[in-house]
């Protein structure tokens, strides 16, 4: 290989590297929870597919819209899996399916790009899969020994990129209670 060749590669490839390494930090910036924190964590990130930010805030209204209309049964907080992020819980009764130790978090938002992890029915996680709007979580394969961190129907729901989108995404939330807490709010 030529001098020239080899100084050719090293300009296309040093800018590149610094921008792999400065998204790499901000994710690690994320912090702790969901996928690891490492490099091949940091490989699994959607990145392709995010929401305006308008939808994502609309999207986060309205699952914190569900918890209001049913204070009762659901509860927002910061979500025991991510360890950050607006997280949708069953309060009450006690969850039928609990996703982190006792607490039945049905989902939580990520606001950078608006995703979201939820849990489903087997069932329900195989349908959202097969229309292409969701992906299992790689966690739920299992880990080290085969230990699982989270529920096999653990899934990264895609970012809504429309209105429709965000409404099909809020109707995925209204399975995830049913699932996770028996509740059916479906309709309202």
């Amino acid at each position: 290989m030529s001098l020239g060749t080899t100084l050719l590669l090293l300009a296309l490839a040093v800018p590149l590297i610094l921008l792999i390494r400065r998204d790499y930090h901000a994710f690690l910036g994320l912090g702790p929870g969901g996928t690891p924190s490492t490099f091949p964590g940091y490989l699994k990130r959607q990145l392709t597919q995010t929401s305006p930010p308008d939808l994502i805030d609309a999207l986060h209204l309205r699952v914190r819209n569900i918890a209001v209309a049913h204070p009762k049964h659901l509860s927002i907080g910061v979500s025991c899996i991510a360890k950050h992020g607006l997280a949708l819980n069953v309060s009450s009764p006690k969850p039928l399916n609990p996703t982190c130790g006792p607490i039945g978090e049905v989902c939580h938002l990520h606001a950078s790009d608006g995703s979201m992890h939820l849990t489903l029915h087997p069932s329900d996680a195989a349908l959202v899969i097969a229309r292409g709007w969701a992906e299992r979580h790689p966690l739920g394969e299992g880990g080290l020994f085969g230990e699982r961190y989270v529920p096999r129907s653990f899934l990264m729901v895609y970012a809504p990129r429309i209105e429709e989108e965000c409404e099909m995404v809020v109707e995925v939330v209204r399975a995830g209670m049913y699932w996770v807490g028996g509740l059916d709010f479906r309709g309202e």
